[in-house]
């Protein structure tokens, strides 16, 4: 590998690929390299077809980066053949030292520790991309290596379409239907936030948004009303774009053989580094269900109805946590490890349902809070403002008032 700075040259990005594909996208976008260089092992799904998914969507997307991304097969279970294939690669592709950049993010153990031993003893600089985008640095620096980090800013890569990116994160299935594209209405774009706030509460959601390409079903159902309110209000709150209504069907390239959807996703879009499906479900509480069960009946039953009550009431509460995990399994396929998980709600949940979503980090709106809080969850760090400070402390007041009775 020379070691002398070409002149005007630009930077080549080293990137080992694994199945997490948003610490590739955002260093690109971060970055600008003039060349990526998708390092991969012989691990089908862990590796080779991750990197093949990558090189397609950098391909496709000239304004991250105008070059083809190279696909280089690497050795996963051997550490000095790593380092002796990155010299191979180096050298056949004639690599200027101090323009190279190694993120080793990706790949396994092995192959992450021998690459930056190969950076630091070639002179290249390498850097580890952390959750919360907190880029570590390592660089040359009078014959070892110093150390710096930066937050990398997730909003880089708002404007990527959210289809796209499900795409390239997909390994266990894959898209059966696109569904709709979703976009501010003129009359959405003109409102004030409170005139739109209120339309929003009295059902007239589908005049702020349109369609700006898909379909999705053709009938209207129960639940679309809060879908294209939730939606309406995500796109109020800055986010560029919504898909609607999008199926997904096990993945044939994998070896499956049915074309009937396995999953249905409500609402994606695509937000500060990371892809957020929200589920939501307009419908009555499962407790007042039972309630209105209860009342249906006679005053007195028998014990036998009595015990097929109570195993009604339990099945529908385990219904609710079944819905949670199913969420889980697709975020988990959907967005990686940095996907995120909203389940918009008619009710509260129920106190068991509600502590299974905290503890899998599953966020839970209420369907007559929805504005306040994906505001709060879109932007994390913004200072609270007055209303949501009125509105937190009245239900302080009425979370006091319910435990001293």
């Amino acid at each position: 590998m020379s070691t002398n700075t070409a002149s005007g040259s630009q930077s080549v990005l080293l990137s080992l690929a694994s199945r997490q594909v948003w610490p590739h996208i955002l260093a690109v976008a971060h970055l600008k390299p003039s060349r990526l260089i998708l390092l991969h092992s012989e691990d089908t799904d862990e590796s080779k077809r991750p990197a093949a998914r990558l090189q397609k969507f950098f391909d496709q997307r000239s304004r991250l980066i105008r070059r083809k991304p190279d696909m280089e097969l690497v050795p996963h279970d051997n550490f000095n053949d790593v380092e002796r294939r990155l010299d191979e690669l180096a050298e056949r592709l004639n690599l200027v030292t101090s323009n190279c950049v190694l993120n080793f993010t990706g790949g396994n153990k092995l192959m992450a520790t021998a690459a930056f031993r190969w950076a630091a003893a070639n002179g290249v600089k390498s850097f580890y991309l952390e959750r919360g985008n907190r880029l570590t640095w390592f660089e040359p620096a009078g014959g070892g290596l110093a150390t710096r980090t930066e937050t990398l800013d997730g909003h880089i890569a708002d404007s990527l379409d959210p289809l796209a990116l499900l795409r390239c994160q997909l390994l266990a299935s894959e898209v059966e239907r696109e569904g709709e594209k979703l976009v501010l209405s003129k009359l959405g774009e003109g409102l004030s936030e409170d005139d739109f706030h209120k339309r929003v509460r009295n059902g007239g959601s589908r005049e702020l948004v349109e369609v700006a390409q898909g379909f999705a079903n053709r009938e209207m159902n129960e639940g679309d009303h809060l879908e294209l309110a939730v939606a309406a209000v995500l796109l109020k709150l800055g986010v560029p774009e919504v898909r609607r209504s999008l199926r997904l069907k096990v993945n044939t390239s994998r070896g499956g053989t049915s074309s009937l959807p396995h999953a249905e996703i409500d609402l994606l879009f695509n937000w500060s580094g990371k892809l957020w499906l929200v589920d939501c479900k307009d419908r009555i509480a499962e407790e007042d269900l039972m309630n209105r069960l209860r009342g249906a009946l006679p005053p007195h039953i028998s014990d036998n109805a009595k015990g097929l009550l109570g195993r009604i009431g339990g099945e529908l509460k385990v219904s609710q946590t079944k819905v949670l995990k199913e969420d889980l399994i697709a975020i988990n396929d959907i967005g990686g490890l940095l996907g995120q998980v909203v389940c918009v709600r008619k009710n509260p949940l129920p106190d068991e349902v509600r502590a299974y979503a905290d503890r899998n980090r599953i966020e839970v709106v209420l369907k007559d809070q929805v504005f306040e809080s994906f505001r709060r969850l879109l932007n994390p760090k913004r200072p609270a403002s007055q209303v949501q400070l009125v509105e937190l402390e009245r239900r302080f007041a009425e979370s006091s008032d319910q435990r001293t009775r």
